[in-house]
């Protein structure tokens, strides 16, 4: 991880543009490690491998479901600075994704939820989450095109969760990146929280994926798998300006 920029302490000795500029690198650069680590992550990785299925997919998505909704709940307590929360919530998808999957009501509320969330400090550490679901949202693009070349039709009608915004996700990620943009340069202290928080979030997810019981039932990548999903790098590429054109011309690709 590079952290030298924000112990440097030079968030506000650039003129204005190069500030706007390198913000969003720096945020990139201080939380790659962490999120890279996601990738390695059992779950993660069984996307990727030979025999995936309907099964194997729904166990994903419990997991997911997880931590999504205790963790949108906290940021529905404290909304992120300068963006509107509700129309980038997923629950709601992944609550309509397992119900095609089978699961019923009832079976939604006996998931287990992740309880080591992230601190949210306040709005600016809430738009450090923000920054890290929107950016899995990015990836999950290309993540929906691989499946849609190993599951079978009924199972595909229960992907809204990585369908994300459409041909909309482009224009999101850019607002995102205005307010990630605005809110650092009000405060020269708010990159760093946002950061803190940011990288708080890849951690817990993290956590919470290797610990969660799906992930002993979920197949391991063979190396081969593994050599295709560093390929198509679904995580790794969320802020590629190419992979953004790509979306936002409705043509995610590897």
């Amino acid at each position: 991880m590079t952290g030298a920029a924000l112990a440097s302490g030079d968030i506000g000795t650039t003129p204005t543009a190069q500030v706007d500029r390198e913000v969003l690198q720096r945020l990139k650069a201080n939380t790659r490690e962490e999120h890279d680590l996601i990738e390695e992550t059992r779950i993660m990785r069984a996307l990727f491998a030979d025999g995936f299925g309907r099964e194997h997919y729904r166990m994903v998505l419990t997991a997911l479901f997880g931590f999504y909704a205790p963790l949108e709940a906290a940021l529905k307590r404290m909304p992120p600075a300068g963006i509107a929360l509700a129309p980038r919530l997923k629950l709601d998808k992944l609550a309509r994704d397992l119900t095609d999957l089978g699961c019923t009501g009832k079976n939604l509320k006996k998931l287990p939820l992740c309880r080591r969330l992230p601190e949210m400090p306040d709005p600016v550490g809430a738009l450090g989450v923000l920054y890290v679901m929107e950016g899995a949202g990015m990836g999950g693009a290309v993540i929906l095109k691989h499946l849609t070349g190993v599951l079978d039709g009924r199972t595909l009608r229960a992907t809204r969760f990585y369908e994300g915004y459409g041909r909309q996700t482009a224009a999101r990620w850019r607002s995102l990146q205005d307010a990630i943009i605005e809110a650092t340069g009000r405060d020269p202290a708010a990159e760093r929280r946002m950061t803190a928080s940011a990288i708080a979030t890849f951690r817990s997810m993290r956590l919470w994926l290797d610990a969660h019981p799906v992930a002993e039932a979920v197949m391991p990548a063979s190396e081969e798998d593994l050599e295709l999903a560093e390929q198509t790098s679904p995580f790794s590429n969320y802020l590629s300006e190419d992979l953004t054109t790509q979306i936002g011309a409705g043509r995610p690709s590897h």
